[in-house]
Protein backbone atom coordinates (compact mmCIF):
# COMPACT_ATOMS: atom_id res chain seq x y z
CA UNK A 1 0.00 0.00 0.00
CA UNK A 2 2.84 2.35 0.82
CA UNK A 3 4.87 1.47 -2.23
CA UNK A 4 2.07 2.31 -4.63
CA UNK A 5 2.54 5.99 -4.07
CA UNK A 6 5.49 7.78 -5.69
CA UNK A 7 7.71 10.23 -3.83
CA UNK A 8 6.31 13.07 -5.87
CA UNK A 9 2.74 12.17 -4.94
CA UNK A 10 3.72 11.99 -1.25
CA UNK A 11 5.24 15.43 -1.60
CA UNK A 12 2.13 16.77 -3.24
CA UNK A 13 -0.02 15.25 -0.52
CA UNK A 14 1.92 17.14 2.08
CA UNK A 15 1.84 20.40 0.08
CA UNK A 16 -1.94 20.25 -0.24
CA UNK A 17 -2.32 19.40 3.47
CA UNK A 18 -4.56 16.43 2.75
CA UNK A 19 -5.28 14.20 5.71
CA UNK A 20 -2.98 11.25 6.20
CA UNK A 21 -5.94 8.97 5.79
CA UNK A 22 -6.49 10.18 2.28
CA UNK A 23 -2.81 9.90 1.48
CA UNK A 24 -2.95 6.31 2.66
CA UNK A 25 -5.79 5.78 0.24
CA UNK A 26 -8.60 5.44 2.83
CA UNK A 27 -11.92 6.78 1.79
CA UNK A 28 -13.51 9.73 3.44
CA UNK A 29 -17.25 9.69 3.77
CA UNK A 30 -18.91 13.01 3.56
CA UNK A 31 -22.58 12.77 4.26
CA UNK A 32 -25.29 15.21 3.53
CA UNK A 33 -23.26 17.30 1.14
CA UNK A 34 -22.95 17.71 -2.60
CA UNK A 35 -19.64 16.81 -4.23
CA UNK A 36 -17.77 19.88 -5.54
CA UNK A 37 -17.45 19.85 -9.29
CA UNK A 38 -16.23 22.30 -11.93
CA UNK A 39 -18.88 24.70 -13.05
CA UNK A 40 -21.91 22.73 -11.77
CA UNK A 41 -22.41 20.57 -8.69
CA UNK A 42 -23.43 16.97 -9.12
CA UNK A 43 -26.83 16.16 -7.76
CA UNK A 44 -25.44 12.84 -6.47
CA UNK A 45 -28.52 11.13 -5.27
CA UNK A 46 -27.23 7.52 -5.51
CA UNK A 47 -25.56 5.57 -2.82
CA UNK A 48 -21.83 6.20 -2.77
CA UNK A 49 -19.52 3.29 -3.15
CA UNK A 50 -16.67 2.45 -0.92
CA UNK A 51 -13.09 2.75 -2.00
CA UNK A 52 -11.55 -0.56 -2.85
CA UNK A 53 -8.03 -1.59 -2.10
CA UNK A 54 -7.03 -1.98 -5.72
CA UNK A 55 -5.50 0.45 -8.23
CA UNK A 56 -8.22 0.33 -10.85
CA UNK A 57 -11.03 2.82 -11.10
CA UNK A 58 -14.47 1.83 -9.90
CA UNK A 59 -17.31 1.86 -12.36
CA UNK A 60 -19.26 5.00 -12.69
CA UNK A 61 -22.86 4.09 -12.11
CA UNK A 62 -25.68 5.61 -13.99
CA UNK A 63 -23.66 8.63 -15.15
CA UNK A 64 -25.18 10.91 -17.73
CA UNK A 65 -23.62 13.42 -20.11
CA UNK A 66 -24.38 17.03 -19.34
CA UNK A 67 -25.27 19.20 -22.34
CA UNK A 68 -25.80 22.91 -22.83
CA UNK A 69 -24.38 23.85 -19.50
CA UNK A 70 -26.18 21.24 -17.36
CA UNK A 71 -24.28 18.97 -14.98
CA UNK A 72 -24.48 15.23 -15.06
CA UNK A 73 -26.87 13.51 -12.75
CA UNK A 74 -24.38 11.06 -11.38
CA UNK A 75 -25.41 7.93 -9.68
CA UNK A 76 -23.37 6.12 -7.18
CA UNK A 77 -19.81 7.31 -7.15
CA UNK A 78 -17.26 4.94 -8.55
CA UNK A 79 -14.74 3.19 -6.48
CA UNK A 80 -11.29 4.61 -6.89
CA UNK A 81 -8.31 2.41 -6.29
CA UNK A 82 -6.12 3.49 -3.49
CA UNK A 83 -3.41 5.79 -4.77
CA UNK A 84 -4.37 4.95 -8.35
CA UNK A 85 -3.22 7.15 -11.14
CA UNK A 86 -6.13 6.45 -13.43
CA UNK A 87 -8.86 8.99 -13.87
CA UNK A 88 -12.49 8.24 -13.33
CA UNK A 89 -14.51 10.55 -15.54
CA UNK A 90 -17.74 12.08 -14.40
CA UNK A 91 -20.26 13.68 -16.69
CA UNK A 92 -18.83 15.48 -19.68
CA UNK A 93 -19.30 19.21 -20.10
CA UNK A 94 -21.79 20.64 -22.54
CA UNK A 95 -20.79 22.12 -25.82
CA UNK A 96 -21.51 25.63 -24.62
CA UNK A 97 -20.56 26.49 -21.10
CA UNK A 98 -20.67 22.91 -19.85
CA UNK A 99 -18.46 21.76 -16.99
CA UNK A 100 -16.76 18.46 -16.49
CA UNK A 101 -16.83 16.57 -13.28
CA UNK A 102 -13.51 16.79 -11.58
CA UNK A 103 -11.85 13.48 -11.07
CA UNK A 104 -13.67 10.61 -9.45
CA UNK A 105 -15.90 12.67 -7.21
CA UNK A 106 -19.15 10.96 -6.42
CA UNK A 107 -22.21 12.35 -4.78
CA UNK A 108 -21.97 12.38 -1.02
CA UNK A 109 -25.52 13.30 -0.19
CA UNK A 110 -26.72 9.75 -0.42
CA UNK A 111 -24.05 8.46 1.75
CA UNK A 112 -21.48 8.06 -0.94
CA UNK A 113 -17.86 8.45 -0.10
CA UNK A 114 -15.39 10.54 -2.01
CA UNK A 115 -11.94 9.13 -2.43
CA UNK A 116 -9.38 11.91 -2.29
CA UNK A 117 -6.69 10.30 -4.34
CA UNK A 118 -4.11 11.45 -6.84
CA UNK A 119 -6.69 12.31 -9.42
CA UNK A 120 -7.55 15.78 -10.63
CA UNK A 121 -9.90 16.64 -13.47
CA UNK A 122 -9.61 19.45 -15.96
CA UNK A 123 -12.70 21.37 -16.90
CA UNK A 124 -13.60 21.98 -20.51
CA UNK A 125 -13.37 25.53 -21.71
CA UNK A 126 -10.25 26.35 -19.82
CA UNK A 127 -11.57 26.12 -16.22
CA UNK A 128 -9.81 24.01 -13.62
CA UNK A 129 -11.79 21.61 -11.55
CA UNK A 130 -9.95 21.03 -8.34
CA UNK A 131 -9.80 17.29 -7.76
CA UNK A 132 -10.97 15.71 -4.62
CA UNK A 133 -12.82 18.67 -3.11
CA UNK A 134 -16.02 18.10 -1.19
CA UNK A 135 -18.07 20.06 1.23
CA UNK A 136 -19.72 18.79 4.38
CA UNK A 137 -23.24 19.96 4.09
CA UNK A 138 -24.89 21.96 1.36
CA UNK A 139 -23.32 25.21 2.34
CA UNK A 140 -20.60 26.06 4.73
CA UNK A 141 -19.68 22.75 6.27
CA UNK A 142 -16.22 21.67 7.05
CA UNK A 143 -14.99 21.33 3.54
CA UNK A 144 -12.57 18.84 2.24
CA UNK A 145 -9.07 19.87 1.35
CA UNK A 146 -8.01 20.00 -2.29
CA UNK A 147 -5.70 17.21 -3.19
CA UNK A 148 -3.31 18.30 -5.90
CA UNK A 149 -0.89 16.14 -7.76
CA UNK A 150 -1.10 12.79 -9.34
CA UNK A 151 -2.31 12.24 -12.84
CA UNK A 152 -4.35 14.81 -14.70
CA UNK A 153 -7.81 13.87 -15.84
CA UNK A 154 -9.29 15.34 -19.01
CA UNK A 155 -12.66 16.98 -18.66
CA UNK A 156 -15.22 17.46 -21.31
CA UNK A 157 -14.37 19.01 -24.61
CA UNK A 158 -16.91 21.73 -24.14
CA UNK A 159 -15.75 25.29 -23.89
CA UNK A 160 -17.31 28.40 -22.59
CA UNK A 161 -18.27 29.84 -19.27
CA UNK A 162 -16.05 29.74 -16.22
CA UNK A 163 -16.55 27.25 -13.43
CA UNK A 164 -16.21 27.43 -9.71
CA UNK A 165 -15.06 25.02 -7.08
CA UNK A 166 -15.47 25.62 -3.41
CA UNK A 167 -12.03 25.03 -2.06
CA UNK A 168 -12.58 26.28 1.45
CA UNK A 169 -15.09 26.38 4.24
CA UNK A 170 -16.12 30.01 3.79
CA UNK A 171 -19.40 28.97 2.20
CA UNK A 172 -18.78 31.12 -0.89
CA UNK A 173 -17.83 30.07 -4.41
CA UNK A 174 -14.36 30.93 -5.60
CA UNK A 175 -13.83 33.58 -8.29
CA UNK A 176 -14.35 32.37 -11.86
CA UNK A 177 -11.32 31.11 -13.67
CA UNK A 178 -10.48 33.02 -16.87
CA UNK A 179 -11.33 31.59 -20.23
CA UNK A 180 -8.19 30.73 -22.16
CA UNK A 181 -8.43 31.31 -25.89
CA UNK A 182 -6.36 28.95 -28.00
CA UNK A 183 -6.32 26.18 -30.53
CA UNK A 184 -6.25 22.55 -29.57
CA UNK A 185 -7.29 21.04 -26.24
CA UNK A 186 -7.59 23.40 -23.32
CA UNK A 187 -4.90 22.68 -20.79
CA UNK A 188 -4.71 23.93 -17.22
CA UNK A 189 -1.93 23.37 -14.80
CA UNK A 190 -3.00 21.03 -12.06
CA UNK A 191 -0.72 20.22 -9.22
CA UNK A 192 2.38 22.35 -9.12
CA UNK A 193 1.75 25.98 -10.01
CA UNK A 194 3.09 27.20 -13.35
CA UNK A 195 2.60 26.51 -17.06
CA UNK A 196 2.09 23.01 -18.37
CA UNK A 197 5.35 21.48 -19.50
CA UNK A 198 5.78 20.50 -23.16
CA UNK A 199 5.51 16.76 -22.52
CA UNK A 200 2.16 17.18 -20.76
CA UNK A 201 0.89 19.54 -23.44
CA UNK A 202 1.84 17.07 -26.19
CA UNK A 203 0.13 14.27 -24.32
CA UNK A 204 -3.06 16.26 -23.90
CA UNK A 205 -3.00 17.53 -27.48
CA UNK A 206 -2.88 13.94 -28.73
CA UNK A 207 -6.19 13.24 -26.95
CA UNK A 208 -8.15 15.11 -29.62
CA UNK A 209 -8.67 18.42 -31.40
CA UNK A 210 -10.26 21.51 -29.92
CA UNK A 211 -13.76 21.29 -31.35
CA UNK A 212 -15.26 24.25 -29.54
CA UNK A 213 -15.24 27.77 -30.99
CA UNK A 214 -13.01 30.43 -29.47
CA UNK A 215 -14.70 32.79 -27.06
CA UNK A 216 -13.85 36.45 -26.76
CA UNK A 217 -12.56 39.07 -29.16
CA UNK A 218 -9.03 39.16 -30.58
CA UNK A 219 -7.64 42.08 -28.62
CA UNK A 220 -4.26 42.20 -30.43
CA UNK A 221 -4.22 44.74 -33.30
CA UNK A 222 -3.49 43.36 -36.76
CA UNK A 223 -0.09 44.33 -38.15
CA UNK A 224 -0.19 46.10 -41.53
CA UNK A 225 0.99 44.14 -44.58
CA UNK A 226 4.10 45.80 -46.03
CA UNK A 227 4.20 46.40 -49.76
CA UNK A 228 6.65 44.76 -52.14
CA UNK A 229 9.23 46.60 -54.25
CA UNK A 230 7.63 48.44 -57.18
CA UNK A 231 4.22 48.82 -55.51
CA UNK A 232 2.70 52.28 -55.27
CA UNK A 233 3.21 54.10 -51.98
CA UNK A 234 2.96 57.43 -50.21
CA UNK A 235 5.39 56.99 -47.33
CA UNK A 236 8.26 54.64 -46.59
CA UNK A 237 6.49 52.96 -43.69
CA UNK A 238 4.19 51.27 -46.21
CA UNK A 239 7.09 49.44 -47.88
CA UNK A 240 8.98 46.26 -47.00
CA UNK A 241 12.35 48.01 -47.33
CA UNK A 242 11.17 51.22 -45.66
CA UNK A 243 11.73 53.47 -48.71
CA UNK A 244 9.15 55.21 -50.91
CA UNK A 245 10.66 57.09 -53.88
CA UNK A 246 8.86 58.43 -56.92
CA UNK A 247 5.58 57.04 -55.61
CA UNK A 248 6.77 53.40 -55.54
CA UNK A 249 8.39 51.16 -52.92
CA UNK A 250 12.15 51.19 -53.54
CA UNK A 251 15.17 49.18 -52.42
CA UNK A 252 16.93 52.31 -51.12
CA UNK A 253 16.26 56.00 -50.52
CA UNK A 254 16.89 56.92 -54.19
CA UNK A 255 16.81 60.69 -53.66
CA UNK A 256 19.78 61.72 -55.81
CA UNK A 257 19.34 64.04 -58.79
CA UNK A 258 20.67 61.28 -61.08
CA UNK A 259 18.73 58.26 -59.81
CA UNK A 260 15.19 57.09 -60.21
CA UNK A 261 12.92 54.37 -58.83
CA UNK A 262 9.88 53.15 -60.76
CA UNK A 263 7.58 50.21 -61.22
CA UNK A 264 9.29 49.59 -64.57
CA UNK A 265 12.52 48.76 -62.69
CA UNK A 266 10.62 46.61 -60.15
CA UNK A 267 11.44 49.06 -57.39
CA UNK A 268 15.20 49.04 -58.00
CA UNK A 269 16.91 52.43 -57.82
CA UNK A 270 18.87 53.06 -61.08
CA UNK A 271 21.09 55.84 -62.40
CA UNK A 272 19.60 58.10 -65.08
CA UNK A 273 22.58 58.19 -67.43
CA UNK A 274 22.44 60.98 -70.02
CA UNK A 275 19.79 63.00 -68.20
CA UNK A 276 20.47 66.72 -67.82
CA UNK A 277 20.46 67.35 -64.07
CA UNK A 278 21.60 70.99 -64.13
CA UNK A 279 20.84 73.43 -66.92
CA UNK A 280 23.80 75.18 -68.51
CA UNK A 281 24.42 78.89 -69.08
CA UNK A 282 26.11 80.75 -71.89
CA UNK A 283 29.49 80.06 -70.27
CA UNK A 284 28.71 76.80 -68.40
CA UNK A 285 27.90 73.48 -70.03
CA UNK A 286 24.84 71.64 -68.78
CA UNK A 287 25.55 68.92 -66.21
CA UNK A 288 24.66 65.43 -67.41
CA UNK A 289 24.14 62.35 -65.23
CA UNK A 290 26.60 59.48 -65.49
CA UNK A 291 26.11 55.74 -65.04
CA UNK A 292 28.20 55.57 -61.89
CA UNK A 293 26.69 58.06 -59.45
CA UNK A 294 23.33 59.30 -58.25
CA UNK A 295 24.69 62.80 -57.70
CA UNK A 296 24.63 65.56 -60.33
CA UNK A 297 28.17 66.45 -61.50
CA UNK A 298 29.40 70.04 -61.41
CA UNK A 299 28.84 72.05 -64.63
CA UNK A 300 31.93 72.43 -66.84
CA UNK A 301 32.99 75.97 -67.90
CA UNK A 302 32.95 76.61 -71.64
CA UNK A 303 36.14 77.46 -73.50
CA UNK A 304 37.45 80.96 -74.09
CA UNK A 305 36.48 80.67 -77.77
CA UNK A 306 32.76 80.62 -76.84
CA UNK A 307 30.86 83.79 -77.66
CA UNK A 308 28.63 85.29 -74.98
CA UNK A 309 26.72 88.47 -74.23
CA UNK A 310 25.18 90.47 -77.07
CA UNK A 311 25.50 89.28 -80.66
CA UNK A 312 28.77 90.03 -82.48
CA UNK A 313 29.02 92.73 -85.12
CA UNK A 314 31.37 92.83 -88.11
CA UNK A 315 33.48 95.53 -89.68
CA UNK A 316 35.03 93.96 -92.75
CA UNK A 317 36.94 90.97 -91.56
CA UNK A 318 36.91 92.11 -87.91
CA UNK A 319 34.28 91.28 -85.36
CA UNK A 320 33.28 92.93 -82.08
CA UNK A 321 32.15 90.37 -79.48
CA UNK A 322 32.50 89.02 -75.96
CA UNK A 323 33.92 85.59 -75.06
CA UNK A 324 33.68 83.34 -72.00
CA UNK A 325 36.61 83.67 -69.61
CA UNK A 326 37.05 79.91 -69.00
CA UNK A 327 35.68 80.12 -65.45
CA UNK A 328 32.02 80.19 -66.37
CA UNK A 329 31.73 83.96 -66.77
CA UNK A 330 31.24 86.20 -69.80
CA UNK A 331 34.23 88.44 -70.47
CA UNK A 332 34.49 91.98 -71.79
CA UNK A 333 33.65 92.85 -75.39
CA UNK A 334 36.69 93.04 -77.68
CA UNK A 335 37.53 93.35 -81.37
CA UNK A 336 38.99 90.38 -83.19
CA UNK A 337 40.24 89.78 -86.72
CA UNK A 338 38.73 86.69 -88.38
CA UNK A 339 41.91 85.63 -90.18
CA UNK A 340 41.18 83.52 -93.28
CA UNK A 341 37.51 83.21 -92.29
CA UNK A 342 34.70 85.54 -93.14
CA UNK A 343 32.84 87.51 -90.46
CA UNK A 344 29.09 87.09 -90.28
CA UNK A 345 27.02 89.73 -88.49
CA UNK A 346 25.18 88.20 -85.55
CA UNK A 347 27.43 85.14 -85.30
CA UNK A 348 30.91 86.67 -85.71
CA UNK A 349 33.97 85.04 -87.22
CA UNK A 350 33.56 81.66 -88.81
CA UNK A 351 35.68 78.93 -87.31
CA UNK A 352 35.22 76.32 -90.05
CA UNK A 353 34.18 76.13 -93.69
CA UNK A 354 32.16 73.96 -96.04
CA UNK A 355 32.70 75.96 -99.27
CA UNK A 356 35.32 78.35 -100.61
CA UNK A 357 32.91 81.21 -99.96
CA UNK A 358 33.36 80.72 -96.20
CA UNK A 359 36.96 81.88 -96.51
CA UNK A 360 38.22 85.44 -96.89
CA UNK A 361 38.64 86.46 -100.52
CA UNK A 362 41.42 89.02 -100.31
CA UNK A 363 44.11 86.34 -100.08
CA UNK A 364 42.44 83.84 -102.41
CA UNK A 365 42.01 81.46 -99.51
CA UNK A 366 39.94 78.37 -100.13
CA UNK A 367 38.28 75.73 -97.99
CA UNK A 368 40.71 72.88 -97.54
CA UNK A 369 40.03 69.15 -97.18
CA UNK A 370 39.79 69.33 -93.37
CA UNK A 371 37.15 72.07 -93.39
CA UNK A 372 39.57 74.86 -92.59
CA UNK A 373 40.37 77.90 -94.70
CA UNK A 374 43.82 77.76 -96.25
CA UNK A 375 45.93 79.07 -99.12
CA UNK A 376 48.22 77.32 -101.60
CA UNK A 377 50.05 78.85 -104.53
CA UNK A 378 49.43 75.75 -106.67
CA UNK A 379 45.69 76.49 -106.63
CA UNK A 380 43.73 79.61 -107.40
CA UNK A 381 40.24 80.44 -106.19
CA UNK A 382 38.04 82.50 -108.48
CA UNK A 383 36.30 84.84 -105.98
CA UNK A 384 33.51 85.47 -108.50
CA UNK A 385 32.51 81.84 -108.97
CA UNK A 386 34.31 80.41 -105.89
CA UNK A 387 35.69 77.66 -108.15
CA UNK A 388 39.18 76.35 -107.41
CA UNK A 389 41.52 76.07 -110.40
CA UNK A 390 44.82 74.48 -111.11
CA UNK A 391 46.99 77.57 -111.20
CA UNK A 392 49.70 76.28 -113.57
CA UNK A 393 48.27 74.18 -116.39
CA UNK A 394 49.86 71.03 -117.69
CA UNK A 395 52.42 71.99 -120.35
CA UNK A 396 51.59 68.95 -122.50
CA UNK A 397 49.08 68.58 -125.30
CA UNK A 398 46.16 66.25 -124.78
CA UNK A 399 43.34 64.77 -126.77
CA UNK A 400 39.94 65.10 -125.04
CA UNK A 401 40.03 61.55 -123.65
CA UNK A 402 43.60 62.01 -122.40
CA UNK A 403 42.63 65.28 -120.73
CA UNK A 404 39.95 63.48 -118.68
CA UNK A 405 42.45 60.85 -117.58
CA UNK A 406 44.93 63.49 -116.56
CA UNK A 407 42.56 65.52 -114.36
CA UNK A 408 40.91 62.56 -112.64
CA UNK A 409 44.36 61.32 -111.60
CA UNK A 410 45.60 64.68 -110.34
CA UNK A 411 46.23 65.28 -106.62
CA UNK A 412 46.75 68.94 -105.82
CA UNK A 413 46.31 71.20 -102.75
CA UNK A 414 45.16 68.22 -100.76
CA UNK A 415 42.40 67.27 -103.19
CA UNK A 416 42.12 64.41 -105.67
CA UNK A 417 38.68 65.21 -107.12
CA UNK A 418 39.81 67.30 -110.07
CA UNK A 419 38.06 67.20 -113.45
CA UNK A 420 38.01 68.88 -116.89
CA UNK A 421 35.80 72.05 -116.79
CA UNK A 422 32.69 72.40 -118.96
CA UNK A 423 32.39 75.29 -121.45
CA UNK A 424 30.48 77.52 -119.00
CA UNK A 425 33.25 77.19 -116.42
CA UNK A 426 36.00 77.63 -119.03
CA UNK A 427 34.47 80.87 -120.37
CA UNK A 428 34.85 82.47 -116.88
CA UNK A 429 38.63 82.53 -117.51
CA UNK A 430 38.29 84.77 -120.61
CA UNK A 431 39.08 88.41 -119.86
CA UNK A 432 39.05 91.63 -121.96
CA UNK A 433 36.87 90.16 -124.71
CA UNK A 434 33.34 91.01 -123.62
CA UNK A 435 31.45 89.19 -126.39
CA UNK A 436 32.90 85.83 -125.38
CA UNK A 437 33.00 86.33 -121.64
CA UNK A 438 30.27 84.82 -119.48
CA UNK A 439 27.02 86.60 -120.33
CA UNK A 440 28.37 88.03 -123.61
CA UNK A 441 26.93 87.80 -127.11
CA UNK A 442 28.38 84.36 -127.68
CA UNK A 443 25.51 81.89 -127.37
CA UNK A 444 27.56 78.80 -126.62
CA UNK A 445 26.74 77.36 -123.19
CA UNK A 446 26.74 73.91 -121.76
CA UNK A 447 23.08 73.71 -122.70
CA UNK A 448 23.61 75.08 -126.23
CA UNK A 449 26.52 73.34 -127.90
CA UNK A 450 25.48 72.98 -131.53
CA UNK A 451 27.38 74.66 -134.30
CA UNK A 452 24.64 77.27 -134.69
CA UNK A 453 25.02 78.31 -131.03
CA UNK A 454 28.44 79.73 -131.84
CA UNK A 455 27.43 82.13 -134.63
CA UNK A 456 28.15 85.20 -132.51
CA UNK A 457 31.29 83.89 -130.85
CA UNK A 458 33.76 86.17 -132.63
CA UNK A 459 37.37 86.35 -131.54
CA UNK A 460 38.90 89.55 -130.32
CA UNK A 461 42.14 90.87 -131.70
CA UNK A 462 44.96 88.39 -131.62
CA UNK A 463 47.11 88.66 -128.47
CA UNK A 464 45.66 92.04 -127.57
CA UNK A 465 44.53 91.13 -124.11
CA UNK A 466 45.88 92.51 -120.87
CA UNK A 467 47.33 89.25 -119.64
CA UNK A 468 50.86 87.98 -119.96
CA UNK A 469 52.11 88.67 -123.47
CA UNK A 470 48.69 89.98 -124.50
CA UNK A 471 46.83 86.86 -123.48
CA UNK A 472 43.08 87.05 -122.80
CA UNK A 473 43.42 84.65 -119.87
CA UNK A 474 42.97 85.73 -116.23
CA UNK A 475 46.41 87.01 -115.09
CA UNK A 476 46.42 84.98 -111.83
CA UNK A 477 46.87 81.84 -113.95
CA UNK A 478 50.02 80.63 -115.57
CA UNK A 479 50.68 78.29 -118.45
CA UNK A 480 50.58 78.40 -122.25
CA UNK A 481 48.36 81.09 -123.85
CA UNK A 482 46.51 78.76 -126.23
CA UNK A 483 43.30 76.77 -126.72
CA UNK A 484 42.08 74.64 -123.77
CA UNK A 485 39.69 71.66 -123.75
CA UNK A 486 36.26 71.64 -122.13
CA UNK A 487 34.31 68.51 -121.28
CA UNK A 488 31.27 69.75 -123.29
CA UNK A 489 30.79 67.64 -126.44
CA UNK A 490 28.07 67.54 -129.09
CA UNK A 491 27.21 66.02 -132.46
CA UNK A 492 28.27 68.24 -135.32
CA UNK A 493 27.26 68.16 -139.01
CA UNK A 494 29.83 70.72 -140.02
CA UNK A 495 31.38 68.33 -142.49
CA UNK A 496 28.09 67.06 -143.87
CA UNK A 497 28.00 64.00 -141.65
CA UNK A 498 27.64 63.41 -137.96
CA UNK A 499 30.79 63.66 -135.90
CA UNK A 500 31.58 64.34 -132.24
CA UNK A 501 33.21 67.61 -131.41
CA UNK A 502 34.30 69.33 -128.13
CA UNK A 503 33.96 72.97 -127.24
CA UNK A 504 37.19 74.89 -126.51
CA UNK A 505 38.23 78.39 -125.42
CA UNK A 506 41.15 80.12 -127.22
CA UNK A 507 43.00 82.67 -125.13
CA UNK A 508 45.08 84.15 -127.91
CA UNK A 509 41.99 85.95 -129.23
CA UNK A 510 39.52 85.39 -126.41
CA UNK A 511 37.27 83.26 -128.60
CA UNK A 512 34.97 80.20 -128.17
CA UNK A 513 35.20 77.37 -130.74
CA UNK A 514 35.12 73.59 -131.29
CA UNK A 515 37.72 70.90 -132.04
CA UNK A 516 37.73 67.33 -133.22
CA UNK A 517 38.59 64.48 -130.84
CA UNK A 518 41.76 63.88 -132.76
CA UNK A 519 43.01 67.41 -132.24
CA UNK A 520 45.49 68.32 -129.51
CA UNK A 521 45.09 71.13 -126.97
CA UNK A 522 46.00 72.02 -123.40
CA UNK A 523 43.97 71.31 -120.27
CA UNK A 524 43.53 73.18 -116.98
CA UNK A 525 41.77 71.15 -114.25
CA UNK A 526 39.09 72.47 -111.88
CA UNK A 527 37.28 71.39 -108.75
Amino acid sequence: MFTDRTPVSWFLCLLSLVSLASCFGKPIKIKGSDAAVAGQQSDGRGAGGEAGPGDGPGPVADSKIATDGLSSNGGAGGNSGTGGSNVGLGGSGGSAGGSSVAGDNGGADGGGSTNVGDVAGIAGGGSTAIGGISTSGAVGGSGGVAQTGGSTGMGGSGRGGSTTADAGDDGKPDAPSPVVDGAGPDVSSVGVDGPVDSATRDSLTAMGPDLAPDVGPDLAPDLPTLKALGASCSVGSECSKGFCAGGVCCDRSCTGACEKCSAATNGLCTYTKGTVCSAGTECLSAAVCSDSSGSCPAPVPKSTTTLCGTAPTCAGNTQSASYCDGAGNCGLRTNKACGLYTCVSGTGCRTSCTTNADCISSTSAFCGPSGTCTTNSACWRDITTNLLWQRDSDPNYHHPADAQTYCSGLTLCGFSDWYVPDIDQLRTLISWCPANQTGGACGVTDSCLLDSCGDNCIDCDYMAGQGTDGCYQTPELTGPCAAYWSSSSYTSYLYGYATTRYRVAGFTGGGVGAADPTDSSYVRCIR
